[in-house]
């Protein structure tokens, strides 16, 4: 049985990058549906994430990716 995390938002962040890094550039949306977790984290997490450059945004800001 897995215990549950103590530290629920750093696992959602790191859910987060760990499915980035195996699908490639994804949606808010591909997130949502493949993690089950809800929209407004997911948009906190990927705003921090971006911010200190774990991730980036596509141009039109529909997308984020992986660092380069």
């Amino acid at each position: 049985m897995l215990e549950k995390s103590k530290t629920p938002a750093l696992t959602r962040a790191l859910d987060i990058l760990n499915f980035i890094s195996a699908h490639g550039a994804c949606s808010v949306l591909q997130i949502q549906e493949a993690l089950n977790i809800p929209k407004s984290s997911i948009y906190n997490i990927l705003e921090e994430l971006c911010r200190q450059n774990y991730l980036i945004k596509s141009n039109d800001g529909s997308e984020v990716d992986q660092e380069i």
